[in-house]
């Protein structure tokens, strides 16, 4: 009779701590409406603090450093002169 009792406190036991952990997941999850780092905020102005090389040919690789550019290059546009520019995003 004991091993029965001190079984089904052992899976009492364990579905509690299946709730607990499942409980502090949910938790801790945020929330989608939050803002994003890198996302754009159109009430600020978009900055081009520097950039580099400061001079090179045709399909020469550019970097450009500044703020509030935003994380989806669908709805970024570079031009420089008259050329479009085709746009990598990184976050390093």
């Amino acid at each position: 009779m004991k091993m029965k009792d001190s079984v089904i406190i052992g899976r009492w036991q364990i579905h509690w701590m299946m709730l607990a952990l499942i409980t502090l997941c949910f938790a801790s999850c945020k929330d989608d409406n939050e803002e994003h780092v890198g996302s754009f905020d159109p009430d600020k102005p978009i900055v081009v603090s520097d950039f580099i090389p400061k001079v090179g040919g045709l399909a020469t690789r550019m970097v450009l450093y500044g703020e509030n550019f935003g994380n989806d290059i669908s709805r970024i546009k570079v031009i420089i002169g008259s050329y479009n520019i085709k746009l990598t995003i990184s976050n390093k």
